[in-house]
C-alpha cells in the first residue's frame, strides 16, 4: 500500500509541474511546493525502508535521488540553492542533539578508549590511505605534470579527508534508532572529537603546503581558525544559558521555543562569522550536563528536528551527482574500499588499546563510514585554493562521498541492531 502511495505522490508531482500550476520562473513557489512534497515522499519512503530493517535516512536519501536531476527532474539546481537554508538549520539541530548526547559521565568512562581510537584513525589512518594512493598518482596520465613532492601532498590531503566522518549522519541514525549502549557512546564521542582533530590537521597541512601546490596561494590562518572556534564555543555557552533560562520559565509550547533557539544559533553564527556546529554542540552540552533540563531539552529537540532531518537528507539525495560518480568510479570505489579497511583496522587498534568492550571492538568501526558536510567543505576549499590539483581530487572525493553517504547509515543501523542497542523495534 505504501509503495502505491509513493508512486501516486511522484505521479501527482509530475502532473502538477507539467500542467504549470507553479510557473517555472517562480523559484520561491516551486521551492515551497518541493519542500512539502519532500516531507510527504520522504515520510513514505522512510516507512518503506524501515520494513526492510534499514534506517529511515536511506529512504529519505532515495526519495531525494528519485526526485533529483538525474531521474524525475523534480528538484532542480535553483530549488536546491533556494532551500540551502534547510541544510544549515538541520545541521544546527543535529549538533544540538550531539551536544546533548555528550554526557560528562560517559566521556569520563570512555576517555581513554575514545582518545586511542581518534589517535589511531587520525595518524595511521591518514598515512595508510596516503601510502595507497601515492603510487597510483605517480602513474596516472592526468597527473604527469606534477612533481613527486606535489603528488605526495595531494595523497596526504586525500588521506586527511578520507579520515573525516559525518556527525550529521551519525546523530540522525542514532536518534532514529534510539540507540543506547557502549557502541553508541563510543561512536558518538569519537565522531565529535575526530571532527575537530581533522579540521585542525587539514587547516595546518594546507597552511604548510600552499606554496608547494600553487604559487601565490593564500593559506587559511591557523590562528584565525582557533579564534573562531574559541568564540564559537563561547557563543554556545551563552546560548546554552539562554536555553536553560527559557526551559526554566516556559513550560508550554517548548517545541516552538526550541525551534527559536536553533534559529537564533544560525543567525548568531551568520552575523558574527562563527561556526554554527560548534555553537550548537557547546549549547547542547551545557544544557545536558549543567542543568536539570537535559532530558526535556533532548526530547524536545528530537521532536522539532524530525521534519528538518527528513528534508535535509532528501535534499542531500537530490544533490548527489551520479554523472560524476560514473566518470570517476574506479578511483572512487578504491577510496571507499580502502577507507572501509582503514576504519576497520585503526578502530580495532584503538579499541584494544583503550580496553573497551567486545561489542565495541566488533561493531563500532561501522559508525565511522558516513561522510557529508565536513568532507564537502574540505573539497570546496581545496578547489578554491588549488584549482588544478583540487579539481582533480574533488572528482574522486565527491564520488566516494556519494557511496559513503548511502552505505554509512545502513552499516551504522546494522551495528546498533547487532549489538542490541536499538531502543525501539522497527515497524
Amino acid at each position: 500500500m505504501r509503495i502505491l502511495l509513493l508512486f501516486g505522490l511522484f505521479a501527482m508531482m509530475i502532473l502538477l509541474q507539467n500542467l504549470g500550476f507553479v510557473t517555472v520562473n517562480n523559484v520561491t513557489a516551486r521551492s515551497l511546493m518541493i519542500f512539502g512534497f519532500l516531507i510527504l515522499t520522504g515520510t513514505v519512503a522512510g516507512a518503506l525502508v524501515l520494513r526492510l530493517r534499514l534506517p529511515g535516512i536511506t529512504g529519505y536519501l532515495l526519495a531525494g535521488v528519485i526526485c533529483g536531476p538525474d531521474l524525475l527532474h523534480l528538484v532542480q539546481g535553483d530549488v536546491l540553492a533556494n532551500l540551502s537554508f534547510i541544510n544549515e538549520t538541520a545541521l544546527t539541530f543535529i549538533a544540538l542533539l550531539a551536544g546533548a548526547e555528550l554526557r560528562l559521565l560517559m566521556l569520563r568512562q570512555r576517555l581513554r578508549g575514545i582518545s586511542w581510537i581518534v589517535l589511531m584513525q587520525s595518524i595511521p589512518g591518514i598515512l595508510l590511505v596516503s601510502a595507497l594512493f601515492l603510487p597510483l598518482f605517480l602513474y596516472l596520465p592526468a597527473l604527469q605534470g606534477y612533481t613527486t613532492a606535489q603528488l605526495a601532498v595531494m595523497a596526504l590531503l586525500l588521506g586527511i579527508i578520507a579520515v573525516a566522518v559525518s556527525p550529521s549522519t551519525t546523530v540522525a541514525v542514532m536518534v532514529e534508532a534510539r540507540a543506547q549502549g557502549p557502541v553508541k557512546d563510543t561512536v558518538l564521542g569519537v565522531t565529535m572529537v575526530l571532527d575537530v582533530v581533522v579540521i585542525l590537521l587539514f587547516t595546518l597541512t594546507v597552511a604548510l603546503v600552499a606554496p608547494l601546490l600553487a604559487s601565490g596561494a593564500e593559506s587559511p590562518h591557523l590562528t584565525g581558525l582557533l579564534l573562531e572556534m574559541g568564540f564559537s564555543m563561547l557563543g554556545g555557552l551563552l546560548t546554552g544559558v539562554i536555553g536553560i533560562l527559557i526551559l526554566h520559565f516556559i513550560t508550554t509550547h517548548r517545541n516552538l521555543v526550541m525551534l527559536g533557539l536553533g534559529l537564533l544559533i544560525v543567525e548568531l553564527a551568520r552575523d558574527f562569522h562563527l561556526d554554527p556546529l560548534l555553537i550548537a554542540i557547546s549549547c547542547g552540552f551545557l544544557i545536558a550536563n549543567f542543568s536539570r533540563y537535559g532530558s526535556v531539552f533532548q526530547e524536545t529537540i528530537e521532536k522539532v528536528s524530525l521534519p528538518l532531518f527528513l528534508v535535509f537528507f532528501a535534499l542531500a539525495g537530490a544533490g548527489l551527482d551520479f554523472t560524476r560518480l560514473a566518470a570517476t568510479w574506479p578511483l572512487a570505489l578504491l577510496l571507499v574500499v580502502s577507507r572501509l579497511a582503514v576504519k576497520f583496522i585503526t578502530s580495532r587498534w584503538g579499541v584494544r588499546a583503550g580496553g573497551l568492550e567486545p561489542q565495541v571492538l566488533q561493531y563500532a568501526w561501522m559508525g565511522f563510514i558516513g561522510q557529508a558536510g565536513v568532507s564537502l567543505g574540505f573539497v570546496l576549499l581545496l578547489e578554491e585554493q588549488f584549482p588544478a590539483a583540487g579539481g582533480f581530487l574533488k572528482q574522486i572525493i565527491i564520488a566516494a562521498i556519494v557511496i559513503n553517504q548511502i552505505i554509512g547509515p545502513i552499516m551504522l543501523q546494522y551495528a546498533f541492531d547487532r549489538s542490541g542497542e536499538t531502543g525501539v523495534a522497527m515497524k
